[in-house]
């Protein structure tokens, strides 16, 4: 069996950063952006829920921890 070496660097910088690289660098960057939001989403809505649930701040505690830990 034949082996066939690839010099990255070479392949890398040989061509250019077309469409298709765009289009996967807009995809990781919005999926990073989504998967980020509820963690920032939680801190703004923690103190309307305090608020209308009357809750201790150990609860609340629970609360802005429950989504990080899945």
């Amino acid at each position: 069996m034949a082996t066939m070496r690839v010099n990255t660097k070479e392949l890398i910088d040989g061509n250019r950063f077309g469409p298709y690289q765009i289009g996967v660098f807009l995809l990781c960057f919005l999926a990073a952006a989504i998967d980020g939001y509820d963690v920032q989403v939680i801190g703004v809505a923690i103190s309307g829920i305090r608020d209308s649930l009357n809750l201790q701040p150990a609860t609340m505690g629970v609360i802005l921890t429950a989504d990080r830990s899945a």
